[in-house]
């Protein structure tokens, strides 16, 4: 066809020229002068290159070149920063306070020690290590607590002085300390024993529940607290002290072990004095331990007397514990409140007789009721009334502090 021919033509038209363009290309290339320019050429066309790679490296975020290595000294094995001593020329690792334990920073090495002066120790003595150590921190300014130590001020007061209810002693006027035992167990019994006129000295059972509150009610009501601690009776088989009683049975630490939980039981109180323990307060080795702990807890002891011939109150007083011991039971005879009286007259008695007085009731509804009335009317007549810490004694040689009067039974 005649299109396809007019094509072919144009085509071989074409081709000469380019044939003729390569052709020419070796004897260009063989012109030294021609070689020189086009080697120019090409290598400023690399250097371009290369500096538009290297703009391009920069520019691009994340495409930082790798850190270089600078020369120093070789990396040092990590050591305890404590018990290891680097050697000389070595930088030692010191802890930088508030850093977390262990993480050792770098720091100047200090300028060399003197030589140590000759010693006359034996070759095989170790010495301890001290050189390339990190000099001891300066001393940290002294707490609040620590501060008010430095200056001196006088030490605080005893638990049993701290607690105690305080009152006045008139000279001259006879003095009445009524204490109330087993409070705790049974509630309404024990709030009727808190609402009675005071100051009287409630004596709460460790074992009982709610103790915090109970006690808190008391104090509130200005009565003073005591640890009435369950003591191992004569007849144990009949008489059951309670959970958690000090019994001739024990080893001394047990015994220790279950003092200390009974002290744990509620705060505020003055000291401890022994429920039932006809037959503890003569176990001399047992004694010696109740005494030691009270002596460091700052406590006193008040000696019930279930027993004639307890040795509580001057093992007590041999440990330097503030004691004092029971006169009169009130309630022997709980039931019949005329027997009841009859204890308060030999109460105040007593009280007239030497000065002063020591008597235990319990939360019995006779003896409670009985008190609600004789309170108010002693006190009228010119008798005080006073808690157990203002009639304790600290002095051994001084004996009881009053004679226990009677045969009030063994199994309180």
């Amino acid at each position: 066809m005649r299109w396809e021919r007019e094509l072919i033509r144009a085509a071989r038209e074409a081709a000469v020229p380019a044939s003729r363009w390569l052709s020419s290309i070796p004897a260009f290339f063989l012109a030294p002068r021609n070689r020189m320019a086009l080697l120019g050429t090409l290598a400023l066309v690399l250097m371009i290159a290369g500096a538009t790679w290297a703009i391009w490296r920069l520019a691009v975020p994340g495409r930082e070149s790798a850190p270089v290595a600078m020369a120093g000294p070789a990396p040092v094995p990590a050591q305890d920063p404590v018990l290891a001593v680097p050697p000389p020329g070595v930088p030692r690792h010191a802890e930088e306070p508030g850093e977390t334990a262990g993480v050792a920073v770098i720091v100047p090495e200090p300028p060399p020690a003197p030589p140590a002066p000759p010693s006359d120790q034996g070759a095989g003595t170790v010495l301890p290590v001290t050189a390339g150590l990190p000099p001891d921190p300066p001393a940290e300014p002294a707490s609040s607590a620590e501060g008010l130590a430095a200056v001196a001020l006088p030490a605080a007061s005893p638990p049993w002085k701290a607690n105690a209810v305080p009152v006045s002693l008139p000279a001259g006027q006879p003095v009445i300390a009524i204490v109330i035992d087993d409070l705790g167990p049974t509630r309404g019994p024990t709030l009727k024993a808190i609402a009675l006129p005071g100051p009287l000295t409630m004596a709460f059972l460790p074992y009982a529940d709610d103790l915090p509150n109970l006690t808190g009610k008391a104090r509130a009501a200005g009565h003073e607290l005591m640890i009435h601690l369950p003591m191992e009776p004569i007849d144990l088989r009949h008489n059951n002290p309670g959970p958690q009683a000090l019994l001739t049975t024990l080893t001394l630490p047990e015994v220790r072990a279950r003092l200390d939980w009974a002290l744990g039981r509620f705060e505020g109180y003055v000291g401890i004095n022994n429920h039932m323990g006809s037959a503890f307060s003569t176990w001399e080795p047992g004694l010696a331990v109740v005494m030691q702990d009270l002596s460091e807890k700052g406590l006193l002891f008040l000696d019930s007397r279930t027993i004639g011939n307890s040795e509580a109150e001057s093992t007590a007083l041999s440990f330097g514990v503030p004691a004092a011991g029971r006169d009169i039971f009130l309630d022997n005879e709980f039931e019949d409140p005329a027997a009841i009286w009859g204890q308060l007259r030999q109460v105040e008695q007593l009280a007239l007789k030497r000065g002063h007085a020591i008597a235990i009731g319990h939360p019995h509804p006779a003896t409670l009721q009985a008190l609600a009335q004789w309170l108010p009317e002693v006190q009228a007549r010119g008798f005080v009334l006073a808690p157990v810490s203002a009639l304790v004694k600290a002095d051994p040689a001084a004996g009881h502090l009053v004679q226990a009067k009677g045969a009030d039974g063994d199994l309180r």
